[in-house]
């Protein structure tokens, strides 16, 4: 038994840089060979006991589901395979029994390693097989293909116990929660995957979720397509699987509309990696599996998964947030200086050239950074993906840009036409007592106020006290104006009905350091920058005047959150709900699927096992 598994492997162990013992190859073999150092043989040993040149191996091939090798050792030649247990079983005649006997393989035998094999994989392990048969070659090579015996001895059945790491199955759930269905495809017994897939939270044994494995999804796929494709929302585990079963799942969950997701080790699993939306290679597995992969996983865990995710989802949220935030600005500013030029009796823009690029300075490149720079939270997972029908823009954002540049404009636009009364703004002081007139009817005060308000562009009113777009009054439209910016920004933060604009803030710690740059450079350009930016110094009722209408943006916030705006689904999604409801109902179970909830899609995720099992454990059977 020694010599098959020492022999049949290649796994071997070596010193590191620290002068520890490590694993080197294939973590299956490693607990393989462990076991061999648990029985008192040293692998190594047995492999230098034969010549390299009286060796020859094969190796896995995911047709066969297993590994030769061929010694030749004491003028005896044998073949040694392992592979899946049902697989080497059916192809053995006899097996060696306790006492080292070899004896002749009948139905009851036979049938009692069917159900250890069964019994082993119940619990979660995979079961390799052991076997090795007489071979006769000529003495001067072994044959360049792996020979097919037609019959061999079975040695015995190992379970490999792969411990699931403590946080895969919080991280399945979050998957679940996020609207992502989480599908096992591998090469392990059904039961074996079963096992683990209960484990992880992968599979619920409620009549719903279905299992199967890969012949059976070749026949039906060549034969029963139609009926493979109802089958397949329901799929959860494929077992016994060949690297094309995973690429014909992943092109058939596409052709249903699904994004997928797979992970990978192996340059077998390069083309469905290829094929996949979105392809996560392991950092263990092949330069092949790398290069067609999207992403490498670094830490080859599963939760890397979720937390690509989450970043996802991030990143497609602040670029929404920067993009209603900026529309909102955008358009109230248009309208504000293509209304105001027209309707002001000065013919005179709300904003000057200088103001508007100030403006671009720190409402577009400084909001950017703001609000692109949040960090991922896991709140995002409490919500379904977007649907790849949707726009850019949901009906909330839609309303966000509407409502808040609308208020902006029409404020703006108030304070523009009535606010110098309302605010006595004036030029040069001129909201005096006026000595009475000559006796020509002039006043030289009064046309001296007149000539202060003309000469910036503005117009005294009829009783020659207030400057209508003085400098004061212009000053005021421009800071109200930005202090809209800077409130709004915090309802910009959130694209749902969240009505607490202050959550998370603190995960963008940018945005904090920016917000304050924000407003002491708006400071600077009322009270320092004057006649670059065309504004003048501003008393202290004016600032709390301009703040004040700025925290109004909270309120219409909240106005905009509260708003009763749910996405539309899709009719080919909601006839996917409505009869996964219908099937989920016959059964007696919970429906999974609230039309209420703003965002809805079925992204999908196929992964393999190294994401989620720690090292091996072995024992024989």
């Amino acid at each position: 038994f020694a010599d098959a598994i020492a022999f049949n492997s290649t796994a071997r162990q070596q010193t590191n840089e620290d002068g520890r013992l490590v694993w080197i190859g294939n973590k299956t073999e490693h607990g393989l060979l462990g076991f061999c150092n648990v029985v008192k043989r040293d692998y190594a040993a047995v492999r230098a006991s034969v010549p390299a040149e009286d060796q020859k191996a094969y190796p896995f091939s995911s047709a066969k589901k297993s590994m030769s090798t061929i010694v030749r050792k004491q003028g005896e030649t044998k073949l040694y395979t392992k592979g899946a247990s049902e697989v080497i079983l059916k192809s053995c005649d006899q097996f060696v029994d306790s006492d080292g006997v070899v004896r002749p393989m009948g139905d009851s035998d036979r049938a009692q390693f069917e159900a250890q094999i069964e019994d082993m994989a119940n619990q979660g392990n995979r079961t390799i097989g052991v076997a090795y048969g007489d071979f006769s070659c000529p003495a001067d090579g072994f044959p360049e293909d792996e020979p097919d015996l037609p019959s061999y001895t079975f040695l015995g059945v190992l379970g490999i116990q792969d411990p699931i790491r403590e946080e895969v199955p919080s991280a399945v759930k979050d998957c679940h929660t996020a609207g992502v269905i989480v599908r096992m495809v591998t090469g392990d017994n059904i039961n074996t995957a079963i096992a683990i897939a209960k484990k992880c939270g992968i599979y619920n044994d409620d009549g719903y979720d279905h299992a199967m494995i890969g012949e059976d999804f070749r026949d039906m796929y060549n034969n029963k397509k139609d009926e493979l494709l109802e089958l397949l929302p329901r799929l959860r585990i494929l077992a016994r699987s060949s690297p094309r079963d995973k690429y014909l799942l992943v092109q058939m969950l596409q052709e249903l509309g699904e994004v997928v997701g797979v992970t990978g080790d192996g340059t077998n699993d390069a083309p469905a990696l290829k094929l996949a939306n979105v392809g996560f290679a392991m950092q263990i597995g092949t330069d092949i599996a790398k290069g067609a992969s999207d992403m490498v996983l670094l830490d080859n865990n599963f939760v890397s998964v979720v937390n690509a995710i989450k970043w996802g989802r991030a990143v497609n949220d602040n670029v929404r947030k920067f993009i209603q935030y900026q529309l909102s600005i955008n358009v109230g500013g248009v309208v504000l200086t293509f209304v105001g030029a027209l309707a002001s009796s000065t013919s005179k823009e709300p904003f000057s050239t200088v103001q508007l690029l100030w403006l671009n300075l720190i409402m577009d490149t400084l909001a950017a950074l703001a609000l692109a720079t949040e960090r991922p939270d896991i709140s995002s997972l409490h919500r379904l993906p977007i649907f790849k029908q949707s726009g850019l823009m949901s009906r909330r954002m839609i309303a966000f840009i509407g409502i808040h540049s609308l208020y902006q404009t029409g404020l703006i636009l108030a304070i523009l036409f009535v606010g110098h009364t309302v605010l006595k703004t004036n030029q040069g002081n001129c909201d005096i007592d006026f000595p009475a007139d000559g006796v020509n009817g002039t006043n030289p005060v009064k046309e001296l106020c007149k000539t202060w308000c003309e000469e910036v562009g503005g117009k005294i009113t009829d009783d020659y006290r207030f400057c209508q777009q003085g400098e004061t009054h212009t000053t005021i439209i421009f800071n109200t104006f930005i202090w809209f910016q800077i409130f709004n920004m915090f309802n910009a933060r959130k694209l749902f009905s969240e009505l607490n604009i202050f959550e998370g803030f603190s995960r963008s710690i940018p945005a904090l350091v920016i917000l304050v740059v924000i407003v002491g450079f708006q400071v600077f350009a009322v009270e320092v920058a004057g006649p670059f930016l065309d504004t003048t110094g501003l008393s202290w009722e004016n600032w709390l005047i301009c703040i004040g209408l700025g925290f109004t943006e909270w309120i219409v916030g909240i106005l905009v959150h509260i708003l009763p705006l749910d996405e539309p689904i899709p009719k080919e999604i909601q006839a996917k709900w409505d009869k996964e409801t219908r099937h989920r109902e016959s059964l007696g179970l919970k429906a999974q699927h609230n039309s209420s909830i703003e965002r809805r899609d079925s992204h999908r995720i196929l992964r393999r096992d190294p994401s989620l099992r720690g090292m091996s454990n072995v024992r024989r059977h």
